[in-house]
């Protein structure tokens, strides 16, 4: 392990590294007809086996195989937008099932309900791509969607769901050897390090998580040598068409388009979270991070 790498290591583990803490918080709060809806978010397939699945990650949080619980379901769900007292629409086939009346006994989801089946949907796919063999799918391997859709919902959630993210972004760093094995499953890297970094850092001052400023400062510098990594690596392999070279990894202009103002909206943020540091250059240095990665923002305006 490269001597950086090892101060990160041992940096991240004051996080407090955690695997399943955000899926034991979402488990013991979302209710059951979430769970229907994100069952049939890919009607008419694998329903009632979809519902089976969850209804066991709820209760013993296990992550099921592709096999016992199609993601594509899980993909379908956290792909809406949500809106507040949503009604799911379903299908025909559903009218006189168990599932159509628990719905209809339930009423319309709100915002709430609807943010924990999207966190639901993202934590199960992050860590299934972790374990991957029997868990690999595509859904699963679309970490920077699936991590950004998370944090939109647990920003929404609360304290408590933001710091058991910051215990699971820690767990995957912690349990490698080596940073640059980690997600190696992905042919290009294309900045999954310096996205889960960036996400970890924002999440830590968003949650003014108490570390000592110069902890931060090594986290930064780490996100700014990981994004000079991609940039080497696009400019070797590279320029590739339809791509764009950003500050937190290679965007397809094709598909990342939305994804990707996600992520600015959260830039955006970083002035306003680091008025209470002390340390001018880590300010300064997250600052430059923001615009870095906002300053093209214009291309992703449809």
């Amino acid at each position: 392990m490269h001597p950086k790498e090892k101060i990160v290591h041992d940096i991240l583990k004051q996080f407090k590294p955690d695997r399943d803490a955000l899926l034991k918080l979402i488990s013991s709060q979302i209710p059951d007809a979430v769970l229907i809806t994100i069952a049939i978010a890919d009607v008419p397939f694998d329903v009632d086996k979809n519902l089976a699945a969850l209804r066991s990650v709820k209760s013993d949080n296990i992550i099921p195989t592709y096999k016992e619980l199609n993601y594509d379901a899980l993909g379908a769900y956290l792909y809406r937008e949500l809106k507040e007292n949503e009604n799911f629409p379903l299908n025909e086939i559903y009218s006189e099932t168990y599932m159509y009346q628990e719905l209809k006994k339930h009423g319309s989801l709100n915002l709430r309900e609807l943010h924990l089946g999207r966190a639901y949907s993202c934590i199960i796919l992050l860590i299934a791509g972790i374990l991957e063999g029997e868990y690999y799918s595509i859904q699963s391997q679309n970490r920077k969607y699936n991590l950004i859709k998370l944090i939109e919902s647990v920003n929404y959630l609360g304290k408590d769901f933001q710091l058991s993210l910051i215990s699971f972004i820690a767990c995957l760093f912690n349990n490698t050897d080596n940073f640059n094995d980690f997600f190696i499953s992905i042919v290009e890297r294309n900045g999954i390090i310096p996205t889960f970094i960036f996400a970890l850092i924002y999440l830590i001052i968003k949650t003014s998580y108490t570390v000592k400023e110069s902890e931060l400062k090594v986290l930064v510098e780490f996100l700014i040598e990981e994004a000079k990594k991609v940039e080497d690596d696009y400019n070797y392999h590279g320029p590739w068409k339809h791509c764009n070279l950003e500050f937190l990894g290679v965007v397809d202009l094709r598909y990342d388009k939305t994804e990707y103002i996600k992520w600015i909206n959260l830039v955006k943020e970083i002035p306003s979270l680091t008025t209470h540091l002390k340390d001018k250059e880590l300010k300064n240095q997250l600052k430059n991070i923001s615009e870095l990665i906002s300053k093209n923002e214009y291309l992703y305006k449809e």
